[in-house]
């Protein structure tokens, strides 16, 4: 009884909503007919008042073919979603006119008014509300039925499934009747008939799922057909039953489940349904449909990884689809149909280019079965990765990127992704960053593994460079990928063997690259061969230094590629692997600036010198030669700078710290050295880039960043000598004059006074009142460290000290003053005059502080008759000064 009263409910509802839907398109269509009325009739009014119409019909007609006509690859490409509701293309040519009448401005409309699909859809949603949720309805009542009658028991079996079929079959007539009935496809009809297919997966599925009743094979076939049918039916109603179809054959497993874990089932069943969609997809191509029938996909793959009875079987519900994503919709059943790419196109841009086009988005989609892949064989953790997991999609991807060229780049990415996640796989956990060998007993197995995997796409490489244009991603994967394995299988085995064999087996491939590379430039083979052997017979030189070296000497071999790949470039012209170029200066940039974080060095040797020193020596060599190529000598440059910088900074901490490069220390020593290296430095940078057009801007930016550098160690510096610091004036010997207070707070401010004349102009002013303040605290620290012995400021100070500070002063002071009016202009001058001023008041205030009775009475006037004095010359010199200073700015 409860079943029937659901079944009645259901139906009272849908019927409802689809009846208010008719009545409500019914006015609307009434609505339609008064304006095309009124449309007419200004358009009548157009064609009498304006001789132009005629010409502005003319100029319509190529945009009305442009609307009807088809994109390529797609029979109904720019067809609406309706196509009951395509216009008569007068009709158009009418709204046109009566668009440009209308149009006051007399510019034709921007293609920024077009509406956005997300805009579209929105419209679409607000005005077709009820009768999505009427299809809704009824596709869940469909779904629900199935469930409702085995959970009840009302039925036996035969009669649940039948009565599922007899419901899916009345919708879809419904649905077919009312189209005919009223010689229209409107989006109830389809609603209708989506509903019924989805009844029609419910029941089918649960056939298969909880009675048996039918074996797998024919449940696949029944599956299939009613896949089919649902394919044509969205040529008749239009896309939006395909959609309908789409999400509710993706959802039937979840909805209907029983939880008994026969995951393999529904990858099956996903792999049905995402066929029927793509054979749909020849016929309506449709984006969304696209991006759905990817994310059903693979969702129903990401549900897998929780069930471990779909180990070993992913890799092949991978390949399948990744097959049906590129042969169903072309009928390319065998993979030979040929699409090419412009030459000036970059295949790898293509991949992640943001266009919805059927050539973009196949790429895009592969890439992310990759991803799948790579995550699938990372999750599953077996001691050895299957090949049977894996040789499927390998030999997919390398089938299509072979006549696909949008997909050239993914076989790169696939062979890539598989040693990035064996190495994965292995890492430890530990707080250590490191990988970890694979057991002895599973050494042999990942050494064949690699072997096969290397020789497949190594061979299947080789065939495909013959009829690519791309020549290069096919040779450097050919070439490289025996090398790359080799390295992996050292990283997972080394114990396998000794460290030199290893190292004989890395020089016995270096070897034959080098020979092949001569006899490929001999021969006249294709440039690319040559240059890839060449590039990899050095990189396996590389390797057998590596595997012998200790860290340092890892880091000089991969600066060493730089000049192997500059002298590549310039030898056979062929700038397009500069790409390579980079990549190494960035792993040689990035490992030698994070050194203290990633690699430990002994300090017996000195191996910063080499290390560091090497591969600044390695980038400035490599930007001499491709010095003909100012692109590549940018980035060569710019890594020597860097590094340069780097050289002469672990130099000094080397000599510091006992070679302890790295150790956790900052003296005042190395503070000061520090300033001076980084302002020597930004002064140098500052000049190269006076003469230097092409890195001006770098150069700019190096000399800026170097000088803030050296200022804030000295600021430290001041810091701590305000404070008294015992890191400070405890590292300061008792040695008059020939210290470190030279090099602590001379050599600032001497780089202070070269600034003033050879650094930016902008910091001029900046310049020289800082070097008058460094030169002004060397003198004073100087006088401290004769009298004291050190710079404490927190021990007594002597009159005679007072007295000191007070001449030095005065002359100071007079000097400024003369120099002011005789060379240095205004601002000298008042810096001399306030220094004398300073130099009047500490005399007769601090020095002359015990004086009493009738000495005190005769400092002050002594302090009044000399400001006084001061003010008298203030006048007479000042004024000329002045002048002077304003005529010079005149």
């Amino acid at each position: 009884m409860e079943f029937f009263v659901v079944i009645a409910i259901l139906a009272l509802i849908g019927s409802f909503l689809g009846w208010v839907a008719f009545f409500r398109i019914g006015t609307l269509a009434k609505e339609i007919e008064r304006l095309k009325t009124l449309l007419y009739a200004r358009n009548d009014n157009t064609e009498k008042t304006s001789p132009s119409a005629t010409i502005a019909i003319q100029e319509f007609k190529p945009e009305i073919k442009s609307e009807v006509q088809p994109e390529e690859g797609s029979a109904q490409e720019n067809v609406e979603d309706n196509p009951a509701t395509i216009e008569d293309p007068r009709k158009a040519v009418a709204a046109k006119i009566s668009d440009s009448a209308s149009n006051t401005s007399g510019q034709p409309p921007s293609r920024g008014s077009t509406p956005l699909v997300s805009e579209k859809f929105i419209a679409s949603l607000k005005q077709n509300w009820m009768t999505w949720l009427g299809g809704l309805c009824i596709a869940l009542a469909g779904i629900f039925l199935a469930r409702y009658s085995i959970q009840q028991g009302l039925v036996g079996p035969t009669a649940r499934i039948a009565s599922g079929i007899i419901t899916g079959l009345l919708l879809h007539c419904s649905a077919e009747w009312l189209r005919r009935k009223t010689s229209e496809n409107h989006q109830v009809f389809a609603m209708l008939a989506g509903g019924g297919s989805i009844t029609l997966f419910a029941t089918l599925l649960a056939s298969f799922h909880y009675y048996q009743m039918f074996s797998p094979l024919i449940v696949f076939v029944i599956l299939a057909l009613v896949a089919t049918a649902t394919m044509w039916l969205s040529r008749i109603h239009g896309p939006v039953l395909a959609a309908m179809g789409m999400l509710g054959a993706y959802a039937v497993p979840m909805l209907v489940s029983t939880g008994s874990g026969n995951v393999l089932a529904a990858m099956l069943y996903s792999l049905v349904i995402s066929s029927s969609i793509l054979f749909l997809l020849r016929y309506i191509y449709r984006y969304w449909l696209w991006i759905g029938l990817l994310a059903g996909g693979l969702i129903w793959w990401g549900i897998s990884l929780n069930y471990p009875s779909a180990d070993g079987w992913r890799g092949l519900y991978l390949a399948l689809f990744a097959y049906g994503l590129y042969s169903i919709i072309p009928a390319d059943w065998l993979l030979q149909k040929k699409e090419t790419l412009d030459a000036s196109e970059n295949p790898l841009r293509i991949i992640f280019a943001t266009k919805n086009s059927l050539r973009n988005l196949q790429p895009l989609s592969l890439l992310l079965i990759i991803i799948a892949q790579c995550i699938t064989i990372l999750l599953e953790n077996n001691s050895t990765p299957s090949l049977l997991s894996i040789i499927p999609l390998a030999a997919i991807v390398l089938l299509i990127s072979n006549k696909k060229e949008n997909s050239t780049t993914l076989a790169w990415g696939l062979y890539l992704g598989h040693l990035i996640v064996l190495l994965l796989i292995n890492v430890s956990h530990s707080s250590d960053f490191y990988i970890k060998e694979v057991l002895a007993i599973y050494q042999a197995d990942h050494f064949i593994f690699l072997a096969v995997v290397s020789s497949l796409f190594t061979v299947m490489a080789i065939r495909n460079f013959s009829s690519s244009q791309f020549k290069s991603w096919w040779s450097s994967l050919a070439i490289l990928a025996p090398l790359l394995a080799l390295i992996v299988s050292y990283l997972l085995g080394h114990s396998y063997l000794e460290d030199w064999q290893w190292s004989v087996n890395a020089l016995v491939f270096g070897a034959f690259y080098i020979f092949m590379a001569t006899k490929a430039s001999r021969q006249g083979w294709q440039l690319a061969w040559t240059v890839w052997f060449f590039l990899a017979g050095h990189f396996a030189y590389t390797i057998a230094a590596v595997v012998l070296l200790d860290n340092a000497g890892l880091t000089i071999a991969l600066a060493l590629q730089a000049i192997s790949i500059a002298v590549i470039v310039k030898r056979f012209d062929v700038p397009q692997i500069g790409w390579l170029l980079k990549i190494t200066l960035l792993l040689v940039v990035a490992r030698l600036t994070l050194n203290p974080w990633l690699v430990d060095y002994p300090a017996a040797n000195h191996w910063s010198l080499w290390t560091y020193g090497g591969a600044t020596l390695s980038c400035y060599i490599a930007s001499r030669i491709l010095k003909d190529y100012p692109k590549l000598s940018r980035w060569t440059e710019a890594a020597s700078l860097h590094l340069f910088v780097l050289t002469l900074w672990a130099e000094s901490r080397y000599w510091l710290y006992n070679g302890e490069v790295f150790s956790h220390q900052f003296t005042f020593i190395e503070a000061a050295l520090n300033v001076s290296l980084f302002g020597t430095l930004a002064l140098v940078y500052h000049y190269k880039r006076q003469v230097s057009s092409s890195l001006a801007s770098l150069y700019t930016l190096y000399a800026k960043i170097l000088m803030l550098m050296a200022l804030g160690n000295y600021g430290l510096i001041i810091i701590k000598t305000l404070e008294s610091d015992i890191w400070v004036w405890k590292s300061i010997s008792e040695t008059p004059i020939f210290n470190l207070l030279i090099l602590g707070y001379l050599v600032p401010a001497l780089i202070a006074t070269v600034s003033y004349k050879y650094f930016f102009t902008g910091f001029k002013k900046l310049s020289a009142g800082l070097s008058a303040v460094m030169i002004f605290i060397f003198i004073n620290v100087e006088i401290r460290h004769l009298w004291n012995g050190n710079i404490n400021l927190q021990t007594t100070t002597s009159d005679a000290e007072l007295y000191t500070y007070s001449v030095v002063w005065m002359l100071l002071a007079i000097t400024a003053i003369l120099a002011g009016s005789w060379r240095y202009g205004k601002q000298c001058y008042q810096g001399g005059m306030l220094l004398l001023a300073m130099v009047i008041l500490k005399v007769f205030i601090i020095d002359m502080a015990q004086l009493d009775g009738v000495y005190r009475i005769i400092a002050f006037m002594g302090l009044g008759l000399s400001l006084l004095g001061i003010a008298y010359l203030h006048k007479k010199i000042g004024n000329a000064v002045f002048d002077t200073s304003e005529s010079i700015e005149n």
